[in-house]
């Protein structure tokens, strides 16, 4: 993640007001409307979450 907010301020920085904000905070709870899933499996789909089950951050488990 501090690449990642390192980049943006990079790219992002003028030196004036405007610059923006980077706002980071934890996330508690991901709820799909339609169907009522919560956490992992209300961001992906089932195809999708069976897969992700077998690695965790892009390594493999």
């Amino acid at each position: 993640m501090k690449k990642v907010v390192n980049l943006i301020c990079m790219v992002a920085y003028t030196g004036n007001p405007g610059d923006g904000k980077i706002f980071v905070y934890d996330l508690k709870d991901v709820i799909r409307i339609r169907t009522g899933q919560h956490g992992n499996e209300a961001i992906y789909e089932k195809e999708a979450a069976d897969s992700q089950d077998e690695t965790v951050d892009g390594a493999e488990k």
